[in-house]
């Protein structure tokens, strides 16, 4: 995939997550984000985010090499979770290998889990 194209698809994502209800309830606060599995370079990877207004953060989950996409989170509790999962959305349709990251932490607990392709 050309990093034009990983733009593109970056830019969907970041719009359907800023369209997401603005409501913010919810007693928990979490880190929600949306991850990438990508077969490209750092540097088209890096490009195609800041082109999209987006940062791509790399780590290895699973045995590959994963990016966080973020930037454009905003809240806690639901409303981040529904803007990582819209981006999320996003990329399944676009055919990525993504998952949404969960995690969640409740009081003294830390709760972190991920959402396979749907």
């Amino acid at each position: 995939m050309k990093p034009q194209k990983l733009a593109e698809i970056f830019k969907a994502g970041r719009l359907a997550a800023e369209n997401v209800n603005q409501d913010d309830s919810g007693n928990d606060h979490n880190l929600d984000t949306p991850a990438v599995h990508l077969g490209m370079s750092d540097a088209n990877v890096q490009a195609a985010a800041k082109e999209a207004g987006v940062s791509a953060t790399s780590f290895e989950w699973f045995g590959k090499k994963y990016y966080w996409i973020a930037d454009f989170l905003e809240g806690s509790a639901s409303r981040r979770t529904r803007m990582a999962e819209a981006f999320h959305c996003v990329m399944i349709e676009h055919g990525l290998d993504a998952k949404v990251y969960y995690h969640m932490r409740l009081g003294e607990r830390t709760v972190v889990m991920a959402l396979p392709e749907r």
